[in-house]
Formats: C-alpha cells, structure tokens, sequence
C-alpha cells in the first residue's frame, strides 16, 4: 500500500502535472483538483492503487480483503480532501449508520400515522395509535428502562 507514503514534496499533480497551489508530500493529496483525483482513481483501488475493473460507480476498491477493511475503517483517508474540514478529527464523523437519509427519516408507507409518544418526562413514556389505545409503555426502573405492553 504504497499511496499514502511519505515521499519527497511533490509540486505537480499527478494526473494532468498542472503545477500544485501548494508541494505537499503525501501522495493521496497531490491532485489539483476533485476531477483529476476521481480520474487517476477511476480504474485503480483507492487503497492500493494497483488496476482494476469497476463493476460500478461506487466501487472504490479492489477485491483484496485488506484494501476493503482499509477503506471502511480509514474512509477520510482514501477520499477527496476537501472532505475534510479544518480542525475536524475521525473521531468527530459519524459512521454512515448512525447519520440520517432521507430514504430511513420517514414511515415508507402510511401506515404509522397518527401514532404518537406522550409521556411525563420523568421516565414514563406511552405509545398510543390514532384511535389513542396505548400500545407500549417505557417506564424508568431504577436505572434503567423497561417496556411495558398495554
């Protein structure tokens, strides 16, 4: 994995070899722009930069196991730097599963509507459907919760 090593400053982009706004000397960042750096990684692993046949658009590794566990546990990493914003740690970015998208934000279908939480704020939660039968019921005990049906 020899695209993140360190070598000597590198002041043309290795795409095009259009002059750098600024030397730097990791590889991975030594693009001009986001277009030169999807086109260089466009049919090499984003990982190991050796060859490889796409099967589509999202597919940004080859089919090595080490270079796909690279790429979800680094993924800041392997992409673009205009990602990553000044002052912004790995640990300060959610995983894809703990960050909302519009296809998971709203009931697919209307079937939940009408249904509604009430509680009193102080550990006791009620789950009623649009008719106002309660359906489950989160208590507090002691430190931790417990669901109640009906």
């Amino acid at each position: 994995m020899n695209g993140g090593a360190l070598a000597a400053p590198r002041h043309y982009c290795r795409q095009d070899r259009t002059k750098l706004a600024e030397p730097t000397d990791n590889l991975r960042r030594a693009f001009c722009t986001r277009f030169c750096w999807e086109q260089f990684y466009r049919h090499r692993c984003v990982v190991c930069e050796k060859p490889i046949r796409r099967k589509n658009e999202r597919q940004k590794t080859c089919i090595d196991h080490d270079c796909k566990a690279a790429i979800r546990r680094y993924q800041l990493a392997y992409s673009w730097p205009e990602k990553r914003k000044t002052g912004d740690t790995p640990s300060a970015h959610k995983c894809p599963s703990e960050t909302l998208d519009s296809s998971c934000s709203k009931p697919r279908d209307s079937c939940l509507r009408g249904w509604a939480w009430s509680g009193d704020g102080h550990g006791d939660y009620s789950l009623y459907d649009k008719d106002g039968l309660t359906l489950a019921r989160i208590e507090l005990d002691g430190s931790a919760y417990r669901l109640r049906r009906r």
